[in-house]
């Protein structure tokens, strides 16, 4: 080829991500995580990141699957890293959600870091998440947050655990030193 550079081969990436699906829905782990691995390294070679990923949400899965929360947790994370960095975020929260199936509190990095950045800490989080994150930077509880907004406790949870997601953090009290003199809610 002109110029030394070879066309991405996502064909074997491809193909082992078919097969895998079908030997993990099977029950066969160890040959799901076999092929899923060797179709990630094929899609690495081959300059298919998107695909190399995917394959390794797969083998993530079966490895979990086989009994090796370890191993599967170093797949997904690296498959979120690399899909992250690409802006694939809707494979990127497959592989966060299976993490939090293996017990994980997977975090957003680039989400929180982007929003920091842009000097709106809340900048990634939706308008009624950035309302309920502002109550809690307040101290008040889900059950008050939900008496104020008229919404429902778990509807509340919900958006809380949302929000610490989006922007990165892991308890409320993130939210808390996030927001720390900054702005007020909305009256």
């Amino acid at each position: 080829m002109p110029g030394g550079r070879r066309p991405p081969h996502s064909a074997g990436a491809v193909v082992a991500l078919a097969e895998g699906a079908v030997l993990l829905a099977r029950g066969r782990t160890e040959e799901a995580v076999a092929g899923t691995r060797a179709g990630a390294e094929a899609a690495d070679d081959g300059d298919a990141p998107l695909w190399a990923a995917r394959c390794r949400i797969l083998a993530g899965e079966a490895l979990g699957a086989a009994g090796d929360p370890e191993g599967a947790r170093a797949a997904l994370r690296r498959a979120a890293t690399d899909l992250d960095a690409r802006g694939a975020w809707g494979y990127r929260d497959a592989a966060l959600r299976a993490l939090r199936r293996l017990g994980d509190r997977p975090r957003v990095a680039s989400l929180a870091g982007a929003a920091r950045g842009h000097g709106d800490p809340l900048a990634a989080v939706s308008a009624r998440e950035r309302e309920v994150a502002l109550l809690v930077a307040e101290g008040r509880t889900n059950a008050q947050i939900a008496a104020r907004l008229h919404l429902s406790e778990r509807t509340v949870e919900k958006h809380v655990s949302r929000a610490l997601g989006k922007l990165g953090l892991s308890s409320r009290s993130g939210i808390v030193r996030l927001l720390a003199g900054k702005a007020t809610p909305p009256a």
